[in-house]
């Protein structure tokens, strides 16, 4: 089976637990790409910030699934979609997490280039993460608008209680999964995932989800490894994530994307 496109996720996939794009990783990225296959990112984070993540590999970049699957894109072709959560869900999201605890910072992403902070971040880090300062806005601007996504996150407080009651309230109006060992919680729309944002990517490209393989290492990417002809998990994925795949190749630690577009490749 010759495969035509393949969808990464970004952190723990792609990149190491150092956010590293380790050689032999780029080297087989670099050597697929020569053989006329799309290779294209699904992932959590705006665009912008995953041209920031992959600046070693821009053409990774060029079309893919960003925001958890609220934007879907393809610069060359001139495709872009996108998916919000509506206001009233919007709304009632940030409201339960404002009232968790004062020190939860909440960002929310009103669509791929703008976003706004509940509480104040170093202008470095912003930097660092592809946002210009133009890109920010009041977080007041946000209530009762819709948005792309919703994000939370606080180093010290486990946000799994707060994840599983918040989706109890909006189930079927807004996703959520925490992240970071449950330091982090993400929410979008409810019809926004990877799996839906992958198939109208493949849709727009011509290219069948049986002609696919899709890579990841946590639950949002089982939305893809569901639709395409092959998944791969990572090594250091949950078991739940690996149960889901067709099969699991080492961790990100351990070269396991390179290793996987190896063992596709017949190297």
């Amino acid at each position: 089976m010759v495969y035509r496109a393949f969808a990464f996720d970004v952190d723990g996939t792609l990149l190491d637990s150092q956010a590293r794009l380790r050689p032999r990783v780029l080297a087989a990225l670099e050597a697929l790409r020569q053989t006329g296959a799309l290779l294209l990112v699904a992932t959590a984070v705006p665009q912008r910030f995953a041209r920031a993540k992959l600046a070693e590999a821009p053409f990774l970049c060029e079309r893919g699934v960003f925001l958890g699957g609220a934007h879907v894109v393809d610069d060359a072709g001139g495709f872009c979609r996108q998916v919000q959560m509506d206001a009233a869900a919007a709304q009632g999201l940030i409201e339960g997490l404002a009232a968790a605890d004062p020190a939860l910072q909440i960002l929310v992403q009103t669509g791929p280039d703008h976003h706004a902070l509940r509480l104040p971040m170093p202008g470095d880090v912003l930097a660092s993460w592809g946002y210009p300062p133009e890109a920010l806005i009041p977080f007041e601007e946000t209530l009762g608008a819709p948005c792309a996504k919703i994000v939370a996150w606080h180093e010290s407080l486990d946000l799994h209680p707060l994840c599983k009651e918040l989706q109890g309230r909006l189930e079927g109006r807004a996703r959520l999964f925490p992240s970071e060992n449950g330091h982090w919680l993400q929410a979008t729309a409810w019809e926004a995932d990877k799996g839906r944002g992958l198939l109208a990517l493949l849709e727009h490209l011509g290219i069948f989800p049986a002609e696919t393989v899709a890579l990841g290492d946590e639950l949002p990417d089982v939305d893809m490894f569901r639709v395409v002809g092959v998944s791969v998990a990572m090594g250091n994925a949950p078991a739940a994530v690996q149960a889901e795949a067709t099969w699991v190749t080492a961790s990100c630690d351990e070269d396991g994307v390179a290793l996987a577009i190896e063992r596709l490749m017949g190297q």
